[in-house]
């Protein structure tokens, strides 16, 4: 009777395609975002897993609290960066050494119990954390809560047997299942933020800048390596590395299970410095393990043009001075080859991917000359970011202005410098390259760049700075221009804008990138501007630049499946739902919801029927709760 009864349902509600709205002005401009880089302060919180943008390892006094960085060259680790034993005897040093690791911003932390499994055998301690609990021999909990919001937290490896190291510590957000933390690795809070948008630009996740740089500068990097490294496949950023926060990022492994399981275009930045056979076997990768209708997008590196990124500098040397060429004509063969070699693994499915080249906005003679020495049908598209900023006279001013400067003077020169300048070059681009050529101009990274001269020092009037981050005058700015940014683009060719980025904290000396500040932002009481005129300038309407998009579908996916607690509703929109057990009974009927607490259910196989108000989408999806 209870097969019989499933079947009914299964059978019972019929599906048909979701509809994307009429395309209109507003859907000249679709929105994407680039995801911020992997690192132990972060607050974008990608990963269930918090080992993942850990610090790498430094040493530590067993026993004491003396750092000895200058050991780290001397001591011995795994392949996957663990040490073979700890602690370590070093030549040169009277202590033995162990190894220490540490998140040095914890604002986006969430309150609760984080679990901490290891394999191996050995001990662990914390620091900065609350009460620590060690339930049985390779587990430990700790307890964390708002009041830490901030501090600094630590674990060491003070044991670890060398026949048996510590190994594949997990280190477990609240309400993680720690037996399921290899296949539900993205926290659901980030899952959620990143639900309205379509495409996800992986240039910060993969260390795209100065990848594979473990010196102390850029200058000793070109020398040490003298000016020819090709970094070979073997290379690539390993997925059993203890972290991900290093110079190779996250692997192309995890970028392909986000855009798959989350059901995201994607866009990935090959490595500068990347071998023929890197490249070939990155693109076959990708080819071979995205889904059907998800789209890819290709880039050599990211900013070539940028003589503050090492990219620049190396192609400089490689590409101009070593091979006697002018800049920026040298680089344009090294941006051919990648673009070539992508073509070639692609070859009769190149609508699956979108082969990128960037410019610099503010820059037209080099755009020209790099987009232009291009061979024709090499590549798809071109990219300028599109910032905005304040003018050189504002900054004066406000300097002069200091404490007394207030957020409407910075509003005021923003508003005015946007439209003026920072605009005028995008319809430049526009008109000197994709109108000529007839190929789509797409913005790889942008919105506001409020940041100080000189970089890295705070201002005199930086409480203004700060305040505009959270005041509505942002709001209008953001909403005046993306309404200009729609102009550049139409109903059969709207233009795609990666906002840069998803969250970071605010500061007055490096840049408040993010629209958010943190991933789990309470906006009703912290106020997001520049994430609330985004989303609000999210329709849904498909991309079309010449590229086969994905086809629609009447599905809705839950997320995560199995699941003990929150399951999410993707794509997310206001659904009715109701949840039927296995037996056919009705456990709970909801309306218009995005996500479905199920916290309260029993263990077992629900049925979860999700419709909207007039019944276009009418779907049954399988549960297993936990």
């Amino acid at each position: 009777m209870k097969r019989i009864y499933i079947l009914f349902i299964l059978c019972f509600f019929t599906h048909t395609a979701i509809k994307c709205q009429t395309r209109a002005d507003s859907c000249n401009l679709q929105m994407g975002m680039n995801l911020s880089g992997i690192v132990d302060y972060s607050t974008e919180m990608p990963f269930n897993n918090l080992m993942h943008n850990c610090r790498e390892w430094y040493p530590q006094d067993s026993g004491g609290w003396n750092y000895r960085l200058d050991a780290i060259k001397l001591m011995q680790f795994r392949t996957d960066g663990y040490p073979i034993k700890s602690p370590q005897k070093v030549n040169g040093f009277a202590t033995p050494q162990k190894l220490t690791t540490i998140w040095g911003y914890t604002s986006a932390w969430k309150t609760g119990t984080y679990s901490v499994n290891y394999d191996g055998h050995g001990s662990l301690s914390f620091q900065g954390t609350g009460k620590v609990n060690h339930p049985s021999s390779n587990e430990y909990t700790f307890a964390f809560d708002s009041s830490m919001l901030g501090n600094v937290i630590s674990l060491s490896i003070e044991y670890s047997d060398k026949t048996d190291p510590v190994h594949n510590i997990r280190v477990l957000l609240p309400g993680t299942d720690t037996l399921k933390y290899n296949s539900e690795i993205f926290n659901p809070d980030w899952v959620r933020r990143l639900d309205k948008f379509n495409t996800i630009r992986f240039m910060d996740w993969g260390h795209t800048n100065a990848w594979g740089d473990t010196s102390s500068s850029y200058t000793s990097f070109l020398n040490e390596e003298k000016d020819t490294t090709r970094f070979d496949w073997n290379s690539r950023a390993d997925l059993n590395h203890y972290t991900w926060a290093n110079s190779k990022g996250v692997p192309y492994e995890i970028m392909i299970k986000a855009m798959n399981s989350l059901h995201k275009d994607g866009w990935v930045c090959v490595p500068f410095n990347a071998s023929d056979n890197y490249i070939r076997n990155m693109a076959k990768l990708f080819k071979d393990s995205l889904l059907s209708g998800r789209k890819l997008y290709i880039e050599y590196s990211n900013e070539n043009w940028n003589w503050g990124f090492m990219q620049a500098q190396w192609l400089y040397q490689t590409g101009c001075v070593a091979k006697s060429k002018n800049w920026p004509e040298g680089i344009v063969p090294y941006i051919q080859n990648c673009m070539d070699i992508w073509t070639q693994v692609f070859s009769g499915q190149l609508n699956r991917i979108v082969r990128v080249v960037g410019v610099q906005a503010g820059w037209q003679d080099v755009s020209n000359k790099i987009v232009f020495g291009m061979k024709k049908g090499s590549f798809d598209a071109f990219a300028p970011a599109a910032y905005f900023s304040m003018s050189i006279h504002g900054e004066a001013h406000f300097d002069s202005l200091g404490a007394s400067c207030t957020v409407k003077d910075i509003a005021n020169d923003v508003r005015k410098f946007a439209m003026d300048t920072c605009f005028s070059w995008l319809k430049s681009q526009k008109k000197n390259i994709a109108d000529s050529l007839h190929i789509p101009m797409i913005l790889y990274e942008g919105g506001q760049s409020l940041v100080p001269t000189p970089f890295g020092v705070a201002p005199t009037y930086f409480n203004a700075l700060l305040d505009i981050q959270r005041d509505t005058s942002m709001y209008n700015i953001y909403q005046q221009w993306m309404d200009s940014l729609r102009t550049l683009g139409d109903g059969s060719n709207p233009i795609l804008f990666n906002h840069y980025s998803l969250a970071t904290p605010r500061s007055e000396k490096y840049g408040s990138w993010g629209c958010l500040e943190t991933i789990n932002q309470d906006l009703s009481k912290v106020y997001a501007p520049k994430y609330k005129a985004i989303t609000e300038n999210i329709h849904q309407c498909s991309i079309n630049t010449g590229i086969e998009s994905a086809p629609q579908t009447d599905k809705i996916r839950l997320y995560p499946n199995p699941s003990n607690s929150i399951v999410y509703l993707y794509p997310s929109l206001d659904m009715d739902v109701k949840i039927f057990g296995a037996d056919g009974k009705l456990y709970g009927e909801h309306h218009l919801v995005r996500e479905i607490n199920i916290s309260s259910l029993p263990v077992g196989i629900y049925f979860i029927r999700v419709s909207n108000t007039n019944k276009s989408i009418n779907s049954i999806q399988k549960l297993i709760k936990m």
